[in-house]
């Protein structure tokens, strides 16, 4: 049975006609259609961040073409490589900003090959001064080499030559990673 429309005085015609049933009906219709609206919207914004985060990593050199179905299907070992890559370029825009994240990861090296004197390290031209100054009086120079990244560096000693970039110490973590992945 129908309950009775609802009215008062404040009431417009239109809306006094509609029972309660209707009533629930009709808020029932427009709560699913704002949760499917809301869904579209959410699934617009996963696919704005995605495209940001593929703008992101073309900057980078890496190349992401994947749609949201495949991005939320992606197993383990893609997982870490998309985080490695993002790491990376991550790092790479934030040295520019604060090279002093470079600077401790050439002194990381620099503890690991102790035995050896530093000779040169070379890197991206914008870090240059930086480092020149950081590494006045452990190191005989600081070149810089345009074809570094801003992540790279290559760091050469009195003994063997020990090349070390940081990108290759983030392949060889990611590597890493993979491997342990079941």
């Amino acid at each position: 049975m129908k309950s009775p429309p609802i009215a008062d005085a404040r009431t417009p015609d239109h809306v006094a006609q509609i029972s309660a049933e209707d009533l629930e009906a009709r808020l029932a219709e427009a709560h699913a259609a704002g949760y499917e609206a809301g869904l579209v919207d959410a699934e617009a914004a996963l696919a704005d961040a995605i495209a940001t985060l593929a703008a992101a990593l073309d900057r980078a050199g890496e190349r992401l073409d994947r749609s949201v179905g495949e991005l939320v299907a992606l197993d383990a070992g893609a997982v870490v490589e998309l985080g490695a890559a993002l790491a990376e370029w991550f790092l790479g825009a934030r040295v520019l900003e604060d090279p002093d994240t470079i600077v401790h990861a050439i002194e990381r090296v620099l503890q690991e090959h102790a035995d050896h004197d530093p000779l040169e390290i070379h890197v991206a031209p914008e870090l240059v001064d930086h480092l020149t100054r950081r590494f006045a009086t452990t190191v005989q120079r600081v070149r810089a080499d345009a074809t570094l990244g801003p992540v790279d560096f290559v760091v050469r000693t009195a003994g063997p030559t020990i090349a070390a970039r940081w990108s290759d110490a983030v392949e060889h973590a990611r590597l890493a990673l993979l491997d342990s992945t079941p």
